[in-house]
């Protein structure tokens, strides 16, 4: 159990140095180049971000004020209601905390529990938490589909 708590540290300390450095703003970045300029890219953009940020800081509610910050003001502007751009931020970024490599400290309790390797761990979680993402991913689409909602303009894109 001690080696789980040395683990959980090194892990928070790693998503505050992450932050600190400006890991948000770049996942941030990098979310709003591959997805902002298409239908609901907004949302889409808040799928991305909070799961590449997820998979690093293991922090929902770290991951809501990094990449919601950026991502509830672009759904507002692109036509989502408040609520719906408030709820996507919060299912994507709560998507995030399954993302491997980190996973949340769970994940830590699952592999000392069990006496498996934290790889092995990881490995198990991939494909439930892409297909995750990708069922919010089909979901945003649907919706934004459905109320001709367009992406973000090229001058809001980095």
């Amino acid at each position: 159990m001690r080696a789980f708590g040395n683990l959980v540290i090194g892990f928070i300390l790693f998503g505050a140095v992450l932050q600190f450095t400006g890991g948000g703003r770049f996942f941030n970045n990098l979310a709003l180049s591959l997805v902002g300029r298409y239908r609901g890219g907004a949302a889409k953009v808040s799928i991305f971000a909070s799961g590449f940020m997820g998979s690093m800081s293991g922090s929902v509610i770290s991951n809501v004020l990094t990449t919601g910050a950026v991502s509830i003001p672009a759904m507002k502007k692109t036509g989502f209601s408040a609520r719906y751009a408030a709820a996507t931020e919060a299912c994507a970024s709560t998507g995030g905390v399954l993302m491997p490599p980190i996973m949340g400290a769970t994940a830590f309790v699952i592999a000392s529990w069990l006496s498996r390797p934290y790889v092995e761990i990881m490995l198990a979680a991939a494909i439930p938490s892409l297909l995750y993402f990708f069922g919010l991913f089909m979901q945003i689409d649907a919706y934004s589909a459905r109320r001709a909602l367009k992406g973000l303009a090229r001058t809001d894109l980095p």
